[in-house]
């Protein structure tokens, strides 16, 4: 709904007394005692300023003119046709410069001008019924307009504001949301876990494969020993020296394979831990998956040589 807006209200001087149109408007900011004559010639100027001023849509500098025509009027107690118009003219100047600006602080001071109008009408100020009920009128555009803004600013504020879910990212229906940091602290839990996973992992396949890399030096040393006979020797059938090499080589394969098997309990133990950590989250993101997946390897002499891959999905 818009409201035709008329010109502004010119005010007659002429029945109110004589005075020069050249008074300058800065006069109005004198504090020197002045003659009714000459504040009624001061607002006779500030008054055409801001006809002028509302007839080229300066509707702010319009205002200002107007207001401080009403000071001077109110001071001097002018009649009450000329500060029923100066009022009158505000407020018009108030809808317009709403129209430019689009915003409804304009409005509401309009009603507040136009209401107070109506009201010392009523309270015998002495306007006319004409111009009474040319308020009223205004005061039921403003109000419909005021509903308009109002409206406006609503739909726009839905429209900007971030759709709401039926219920929070993360968690399950009938459960209470977390902390803030509930999420960060999972997060964070998850990749501890998944990492002691990893090295238990590692470890467990590091120690597996010195066990059987320790479980071939027996073959070993009997395949040299045989090598540089010129038969097969049965180990009962060992020289001195062959025995001390077969023994030493042994020796060394039991080291390793006894390094590897800490290594790889310690790689089990880390690994546990890390499984447990890494699954232990909510249900909003995927639980971490790790496997363990061993591999028989035949190694020289017919060992068996057992390997371990870690398969890891997250």
């Amino acid at each position: 709904m818009r409201s035709a807006l008329a010109p502004v209200r010119w005010i007659c001087f002429a029945a109110l007394g004589s005075a020069s149109p050249a008074v300058s408007i800065a006069r109005a900011a004198e504090p020197a005692a002045e003659s009714p004559e000459e504040l009624e010639a001061q607002v006779k100027a500030l008054h055409h300023s801001g006809a002028t001023l509302f007839e080229t849509a300066d509707y702010q500098g319009a205002i200002e003119n107007f207001t401080q025509a009403l000071k001077i009027a109110n001071s001097y107690g002018a009649d009450p046709q000329v500060r029923g118009a100066l009022l009158y003219n505000i407020g018009k100047s108030r809808m317009k410069a709403y129209e430019v600006s689009r915003d409804a602080s304009e409005l509401r001071q309009a009603l507040a001008i136009y209401t107070r109008f109506v009201d010392d009408a009523k309270a015998g100020a002495g306007y006319t019924e004409t111009d009474v009920a040319d308020a009223e009128r205004e005061i039921t555009s403003i109000r419909a307009l005021l509903e308009e803004a109002e409206a406006d600013a609503a739909a726009l504020a839905e429209s900007i504001e971030p759709e709401e879910t039926d219920a929070m990212p993360g968690h399950n229906d009938g459960e209470p949301p977390g902390e803030p940091g509930d999420e960060t602290a999972d997060v964070s839990r998850r990749r501890v876990g998944v990492s002691l996973a990893i090295l238990g992992g590692l470890g467990v396949a590091g120690g597996a494969g010195l066990i059987g890399y320790g479980a071939t030096f027996r073959g070993y040393a009997e395949q040299e020993i045989n090598s540089k006979a010129p038969m097969p020797v049965d180990p009962d059938d060992y020289r001195p020296d062959q025995q001390e090499f077969y023994d030493n080589e042994v020796g060394k394969g039991r080291w390793l394979m006894g390094g590897g098997g800490a290594l790889a309990a310690a790689g089990v133990a880390l690994l546990v831990v890390g499984i447990v950590k890494a699954r232990r989250q909510p249900s909003r993101a995927p639980a971490a998956e790790l496997a363990l997946l061993p591999a028989l390897d035949w190694a020289p002499a017919g060992v068996r040589a057992w390997s371990c891959s870690l398969v890891a999905r997250f």
